[in-house]
């Protein structure tokens, strides 16, 4: 596996998306109805960057941090999570979700296995609660569903409003690694 070459990012290190040896090892690109869904590329840095930032804002706000800092702690987070990520999910999609042209958020998911991986999925704050999640976590367990599998995810344990959206879904808690609940599901067996 590689890293895409990229053009430098806030950090200075190069930003790209893994590229496996045979791109069928990452599977059928996931489709959600009503969404359309292409892979994420270089060009869409900026616009990952912004998402991430604006994930970030209602967390940040009260820090009483000044607006650069807040700005430089989201670059360098960012830089670390795509670094993590990228490595310990080389044969991930990395999705952009797309409003027709518009770009609305994110969805990076491992379809490489029977264990179906939600690795993350965010949205600009205009597309949160409108059923965007919902549809995601149904592919997804139809997915895994086809598969014989099952759907695995983390949260942080103080997103409550993820927790939710997760359990009224089925998800169940399986664990908890650091801050982080791990959480679960699994399909109905047959004949249930």
């Amino acid at each position: 596996m590689s890293v895409m070459a990229g053009h430098l990012s806030g950090k200075g290190k190069a930003f790209g998306f893994p590229s496996p040896a045979r791109p069928a090892e990452r599977g059928a690109i996931l489709r959600i109805a009503g969404w359309r869904l292409r892979p994420a590329t270089r060009k869409d840095e900026g616009f990952l960057r912004t998402l991430y930032a604006s994930l970030r804002a209602e967390e940040l706000r009260p820090s009483g941090w000044s607006d650069q800092a807040r700005a430089d702690f989201c670059t360098s987070q960012f830089d670390l999570q795509h670094a993590d990520w990228t490595r310990r999910y080389p044969l991930a999609q990395f999705l952009v979700i797309m409003d027709g042209e518009r770009r609305i958020g994110r969805l990076y998911v491992d379809l490489s296995s029977s264990v179906v991986r939600l690795i993350d999925i965010g949205l600009l704050p205009d597309w949160q609660g409108k059923g965007i999640g919902s549809a995601v976590l149904r592919a997804l367990q139809e997915r895994a569903q086809a598969v014989g599998g099952q759907v695995g995810l983390s949260v942080l344990d103080d997103n409550l409003r993820a927790l939710a959206l997760y359990q009224r879904a089925g998800f169940v808690v399986s664990g908890q690694t650091g801050m982080h609940w791990q959480m679960v599901w699994q399909p109905a067996p047959l004949g249930a």
